[in-house]
């Protein structure tokens, strides 16, 4: 077999040229993952490109990335050049390239996060291969839970309720209760993280929390980023279990006032059903409280407590002054109706001051990811 040097030289992708032929396509999904690949770490392989007169600078291999670094406006791409006058096997060359890239190891690939292995393009199809939820049985992380409830259903777990609506109750017992919290250390990136201080990971960082003793889960994020903790519920109470998280501040799904009420309805009924779910496999809960306009009093509220040791309220969407007003409404009425000894309010800086005294004192602030980087960035802790 014949050896040769392989030279890495950077080319005006102006120059290269698309093989007719190649039989390698892509839709607009993938297109986006090996965007967000490029953006985050370049181009780690190069482009491999005839040298050959006949065929100067046609692509044999890397059509795909070269397609978009044009999207992005890249203009020189990293090359190795192939002395490969037959077209035919140029050809071959092409197809082994797109062929040969190997199988995974399954066993070694289930170490890392399903989420992330969603998100770089991983298809459910292929991660089901070390999926399978008929291995796992959260009745066996908590005695008080009879062996079958959590076995896989067609049906909802009829939960124990007082709402009109069936929205589960929570168990009080089961409510996160820490009398030394008094301030939250939200995680931005890795550099943000204080063994000395109770860390917050979002959804989308939970990877940062690794190693990590105090810290505590909650969804702060977008609906569409941990719709999956609905979708796959037992998958992800079971990963919680395994990941040893301080506590679970209930994800929260999004109430807006001009939604239909049975949409709101069902987005607290969603939380509950989830925390309590949570709570049945021994994982302490935050609550996090959520509600809309007054027509949503009526069951927002429904499933807690009278007594919630420590809750939660997100403001970091408050934009206009209708939104402050249903805001300031929603926090009077849950003060006025139930008893709770701290309230963590994540972007809490927009609406504190508009707070009754009596609330202030028992409010820990909490800044969102974008004040985090922020901060870090004025008081010169990282370069952005």
């Amino acid at each position: 077999m014949k050896t040769q040097n392989l030279n890495i030289v950077y080319v005006d992708i102006d120059k290269l040229k698309f093989a007719e032929y190649n039989p390698r396509k892509a839709d607009k999904k993938q297109c986006e993952q090996l965007k967000k690949s490029l953006e985050k770490f370049g181009f780690v392989d190069p482009v491999i490109v005839n040298s050959a007169p006949e065929r100067e600078n046609i692509i044999i291999g890397g059509h795909f990335r070269v397609k978009v670094a044009k999207d992005l406006g890249i203009d020189k791409v990293p090359v190795v050049f192939v002395n490969i006058p037959d077209i035919e096997k140029e050809k071959e060359l092409n197809i082994r390239l797109n062929k040969n890239t190997g199988e995974w190891d399954w066993d070694l690939l289930a170490n890392f996060d399903i989420d992330f292995l969603k998100d770089i393009g991983f298809k459910d199809s292929e991660l089901s291969k070390f999926t399978d939820d008929n291995d796992f049985d959260l009745s066996l992380q908590s005695s008080e839970v009879e062996e079958t409830i959590f076995e896989m259903k067609e049906n909802l777990i009829k939960f124990p309720s007082k709402s009109k609506y069936g929205i589960p109750d929570l168990k009080p017992e089961m409510l996160y209760k820490n009398d030394k919290l008094s301030e939250i250390n939200i995680i931005a990136n890795s550099r943000c993280i204080d063994e000395n201080k109770y860390n917050l990971f979002n959804y989308d960082k939970k990877r940062l929390a690794e190693g990590v003793d105090k810290k505590i889960l909650a969804f702060y994020t977008y609906d569409d980023k941990f719709e999956v903790v609905w979708s796959e519920s037992k998958r992800i109470c079971e990963k919680i279990l395994n990941d040893r998280w301080e506590c679970v501040i209930s994800p929260n799904w999004s109430m807006f006032a001009d939604d239909p009420l049975a949409l709101q309805i069902w987005s607290i009924f969603k939380s509950r059903y989830i925390s309590r779910y949570f709570q049945e496999a021994g994982i302490k809960i935050i609550p996090d409280i959520n509600f809309s306009t007054e027509n949503s009093f009526e069951f927002c509220f429904d499933g807690l407590p009278e007594y919630i040791p420590i809750c939660s309220y997100q403001s970091q969407n408050l934009i206009i002054k209708k939104d402050f007003e249903n805001a300031l409404n929603g926090l009077n009425y849950f003060e006025k109706k139930f008893k709770f000894d701290v309230i963590i309010i994540y972007g809490g800086k927009k609406i504190y001051d508009k707070l009754s005294e009596k609330m202030k004192k028992k409010v820990i602030l909490v800044e969102t990811i974008n004040e985090r980087i922020r901060t870090q960035k004025n008081e010169n802790q990282i370069k952005i």
